[in-house]
């Protein structure tokens, strides 16, 4: 199997790192689990995210399929003031509609022409992705976290329709539901009954109900009251599951049906609208309506630390939310929820406005969110959840795609891991064996060439093979000789001191503009070294007028001995679509444009 790992390169919010951590955690975990030979992977996102993920992880630079010079520029003009406009144009990439949904598609095509991949995981939403994969019958697993929050234990979930209102963990039949063993949804964090929230180390069951945190316990009002924690104004969340289009919109809705009834009601902002101007304005607008309710409605600091939140959530009567993850950690908590928004937790007839839903089924529904579906956070970065996710909804994709209760009884078996962390038992099963085939593969994306022994170079008419030894069992793996792929220029190759040769310089390829993912340092029939081009080179980032990546450079340090004693040495540079162009070492240009 070949997996696309589709890290979100388009700028959302004026950053272009929205995705770098999480795509940095699916590549290390896919480093770490593919090397048993299961399946081949490569990522792909804009170069700041690229570069980092490289410096980061150094063997997933054989892993990495980078934009080329004409898709950075492009990408670049997306990145405008985030505002009513710049949020519209990233709705029609969520939803895969116009212009910029093609733009993205177009590089689709030409990654799939490098490197056939049979499917594509990314993190949240992107329709130019998903209308990629269904023109083509490809499964698309999307990833995202789970509705906790820390230090509530964090979790994350992979489904192959989408995430919250799009997920087909939303069909589940309440026939399988019936047949688990229900937990109290509070089972979830008794498991955390130890750590604490404060000085005082009040346990997070607890602490809504015992701690009187600084100001928390004033703002409570006497009455009955509905906590309402808000959204933000350009969260997904709010704009696509969601029939609101704002804050104030959600506010407007719920503020007199829930006063009319007699409650107070108690409104926290979002603590992530304060260092975002466009949400902060949002927010002010509905605090603005929400204050005209006078003591009915009680405005309450974004910033309350999390002891303080936890006390207004356990001592209200409702949670209000439109798809928050506070309103599933208030189910957790013992807690009712009313959801006014499609949720991944929103299973229909359970979270009604007035959270009268039936508590048996509720409990059977979380249970199996939190036992097999919301899975532990280090399933993913330590465990085999992701690749064993991977192949199960590839499996039933080319199987009908049906994800009835056939395929959820399967993943049940397949995904124990949140129920072995709540029974303090092994979340992480055992990973395949770290063995690495005998037959031929591809030089990119063969990231464990680095660590092996005896690298030898085979030199045929039109490609090279390199045979070596790792953890003692032979590997083999070829790539196509290209000349004139690359440019570049030896800057330097000078003794560093008495036994020591520096090699530096930097390249790109001719076409795209893109570094090579790997560069060996070969003496004759050698790899002595092999090097990702990690090093930035300002005065070629700023050639190019910052539309490529800045770590484009490459430094070896050789021994003297190494040099002295072969008859010839050279630098080969690959390329993702596993194309090498070997140049002998001495100073100067490499190759030409």
């Amino acid at each position: 199997m070949k997996i696309l790992v589709y890290i979100e390169p388009h700028p959302i919010r004026n950053y272009h790192e929205e995705f770098r951590d999480v795509g940095k955690m699916i590549v290390q975990a896919l480093v770490r689990t593919g090397r048993g030979g299961r399946f081949d992977f490569r990522f792909f996102s804009n170069n700041i995210v690229a570069d980092d993920i490289v410096a980061a992880i150094p063997t997933a630079s054989l892993h990495v399929i980078r934009p080329t010079l004409e898709e950075s520029t492009v990408m670049s003009e997306f990145d405008r003031t985030w505002n009513k406009p710049a949020i519209e144009e990233w709705l029609r990439l969520v939803r895969g509609d116009g212009s910029v949904s093609l733009t993205y598609t177009q590089m689709l095509e030409r990654i799939h022409d490098e490197f056939p991949f049979d499917v594509i995981v990314m993190w949240s939403e992107n329709g130019a992705v998903r209308s990629f994969g269904a023109a083509r019958n490809m499964p698309v697993v999307n990833l995202e976290y789970g509705p906790t929050r820390s230090p509530l234990h964090k979790t994350f979930y992979m489904d192959a329709k989408g995430t919250n209102g799009n997920a087909s963990v939303l069909n589940v039949s309440d026939e399988l539901l019936a047949s688990l063993d229900p937990l109290p949804p509070e089972t979830w964090i008794a498991a955390q009954a130890g750590q604490g929230v404060d000085e005082d180390q009040v346990g997070l069951l607890d602490a809504g109900n015992t701690l009187r945190s600084q100001g928390a316990d004033q703002l409570v009002p006497s009455a009955p009251y509905v906590f309402v924690p808000l959204q933000l104004a350009d969260d997904l969340n709010t704009l696509v599951h969601s029939p609101f289009a704002s804050p104030e919109e959600f506010l407007r809705a719920i503020l007199p049906l829930y006063t009319r009834a007699g409650y107070r009601v108690v409104v926290k902002g979002h603590p992530g609208a304060a260092g975002r101007p466009y949400n902060l304005a949002r927010e002010a607008e509905a605090l603005l309506y929400a204050r005209s309710f006078g003591e009915n409605v009680v405005v309450v600091p974004r910033e309350l630390p999390f002891a303080s939140s936890i006390n207004l959530i356990v001592q209200s009567s409702l949670v209000a939310t439109i798809n928050s993850s506070v309103g599933f950690e208030a189910i957790l908590l013992g807690k009712k929820t009313a959801l006014f928004g499609a949720a991944v937790y929103g299973r229909s007839g359970l979270l009604s406005y007035d959270a009268s839903g039936d508590q048996s089924a509720l409990e059977a529904w979380v249970t199996f969110l939190c036992g097999h579906y919301c899975l532990p956070l280090e399933a993913l970065t330590d465990g085999d959840a992701l690749i064993e996710g991977i192949f199960a909804i590839s499996a039933e994709h080319h199987g009908g795609g049906k994800y009835d209760d056939a395929f959820w009884r399967d993943w049940i078996e397949r995904m124990p891991q949140g129920v072995q962390w709540v029974t303090a038992g092994d979340a992480n099963r055992p990973l395949y064996a770290v063995t690495e085939p005998g037959t031929g593969r591809t030089l990119a994306g063969f990231s464990g060439l680095s660590e092996s022994r005896e690298r030898a170079i085979f030199r045929r008419s039109g490609s090279v093979h390199v045979r070596a030894t790792l953890h003692g069992s032979g590997i083999q793996a070829f790539a196509t000789l290209q000349a004139g792929k690359f440019f570049g220029f030896v800057d330097e190759l000078a003794e560093k001191d008495e036994s020591t040769v520096i090699v530096r310089g930097w390249a790109l390829e001719s076409s795209g503009k893109r570094p090579p993912v790997q560069v060996f340092f070969c003496a004759d029939d050698r790899i002595v070294s092999c090097h990702r081009t990690a090093t930035e080179r300002k005065d070629v980032f700023d050639h190019f007028d910052g539309m490529i990546a800045k770590r484009v450079g490459f430094t070896f340090e050789v021994d003297k001995k190494v040099l002295r004693d072969a008859g010839f040495c050279s630098l080969m540079l690959l390329s993702s679509d596993n194309s090498v162009q070997e140049v002998l070492l001495r100073e100067g240009a490499i190759g030409s444009v």
